[in-house]
């Protein structure tokens, strides 16, 4: 029985490296060209414009897609109507995008505005932002369900096909055709269409829903998500107002820098994107919740292993890892350091987040929004925001004490699920 389980794993392992870890690759790639040829000042635009979209995409999510999760196993389980659930939690995510688009389209332009940049370009840059933030959200749903039916290999093939795309842009600015912040958020948007595109296609017609409306629907999802969200909006603008301070205080120069030292952690993202693609989904359809508890904590503790191997190459390897970003950004040795520590963390905190989100535990994430948003309150006035190593250092620490919370929420569940679990 172990043998066997042990070769899924090794088979999951194995199909995740070559198919979704090739796409990650493409993505990384892409980017790594975007910090080479593009001048500074687009390259300092184009992180605002992708922040921003982060920012866009976490806010209006604000917990609904790991409801999905939460939901396909109570269908598991027994009770609930999955195919109506994932229409209603469509629905929600759209209204959400067209309120948090709306505060985008403000925020936005100031931001840039300060930075000198023209009405004309932060338009551009927010038309492309919006347009990829909506079809990525609806491609990430169409990848989320097509996972916890097991068809990983389909979605792999669609991620494949989308990230394929970021490759055009990428050639374009190597032969020099253009070399602006608008070509490469036009990859971005390129990429999110094919994956929709194909994701759409596979799942037409495969997930059922009830002939008569399901009573509560909304009531239960809001259940759900109510505890969830101020954990999940915390989390999105803690990154985003950091780089907008650094934007502020540091200009293009700290924000282009500290970008593009994240670039290099898009290969431990490859690692972040395991546990979102096939850990989580996988360990979902373990309905025992003793073993289902016990099998995240293994997971976490792989993750920890992993994490300490990421900083002990950037330790020892520097100089070639800041090679990849091209002379302007060679001297940024501390700065890789702390960028990859920061890595580590959300390695193991992406699974854990997830994992008791998946379980329901989400009843203390009001408060871990409230420490959150009180330790970026106490900080902010006294912090500088004009060195990247700074800026870094302060993203590491709030990663940091997001980590110790789920760690503890997930201690509390292992024990007292009731504590911390959804109400019914």
């Amino acid at each position: 029985m172990l043998r066997q389980r042990l070769l899924s794993w090794f088979r999951l392992l194995f199909e995740f490296g070559l198919s979704s870890g090739f796409a990650q690759a493409i993505g990384m790639i892409s980017g790594l060209v975007y910090v080479r040829y593009l001048p500074i000042a687009d390259y300092a635009l184009y992180a605002l414009a992708a922040t921003t979209l982060t920012f866009v995409s976490i806010s209006s999510d604000l917990g609904l897609g790991s409801s999905i999760t939460y939901f396909w196993r109570q269908a598991r389980v027994g009770g609930v109507a999955f195919g109506d659930y994932l229409s209603g939690i469509r629905r929600l995510r759209f209204l959400l995008f067209i309120g948090v688009g709306l505060i985008a389209a403000v925020i936005f332009p100031a931001v840039g505005s300060r930075s000198h940049y023209s009405l004309d370009d932060l338009l551009i840059a927010l038309a492309l932002l919006l347009g990829s933030a909506f079809l990525l959200m609806s491609a990430g749903i169409n990848l989320q369900v097509m996972r916890l039916l097991g068809w990983f290999r389909r979605s792999y093939l669609c991620d494949i096909a989308g990230q394929s795309m970021r490759v055009l842009a990428a050639i374009v600015m190597v032969l020099g055709v253009s070399r602006s912040y608008w070509m490469a958020l036009l990859g971005g948007l390129v990429c999110s269409a094919v994956t929709f595109g194909a994701s759409s296609w596979v799942l037409r017609g495969q997930i059922e829903r009830q002939r008569v409306a399901v009573p509560g629907l909304f009531k239960s999802i809001m259940r759900y998500v109510g505890p969830a969200a101020p954990a999940v909006l915390a989390f999105a603008l803690q990154d985003s107002v950091i780089l907008w301070l650094a934007s502020r205080f540091g200009g293009p120069e700290v924000v282009a820098s500290v970008f593009a030292v994240n670039r290099i952690t898009a290969i431990v993202g490859i690692l972040s994107a395991f546990s979102v693609t096939v850990i989580v989904p996988r360990l979902a359809g373990i309905t025992d919740l003793r073993r289902f508890i016990r099998a995240g904590w293994i997971a976490k503790a792989a993750m920890v292993a992993v994490g300490l191997c990421v900083i002990a190459i950037g330790a020892t390897l520097p100089g070639p890892i800041l090679w990849l970003l091209g002379p302007k950004y060679a001297h940024l040795n501390r700065e890789l350091l702390v960028a990859l520590a920061t890595s580590a963390i959300a390695l193991v905190l992406t699974l854990t987040v997830l994992l008791n989100r998946a379980k329901g535990w989400v009843r203390l994430d009001p408060l871990v929004a409230l420490v959150q948003l009180s330790l970026l309150a106490a900080v902010t006035p006294f912090w500088d925001f004009t060195h990247p190593l700074s800026v870094l250092l302060l993203s590491m620490t709030l990663s940091g004490s997001l980590l110790l919370q789920g760690l503890v929420i997930g201690i509390i569940g292992s024990y007292r699920p009731a504590l911390v679990k959804a109400r019914a």
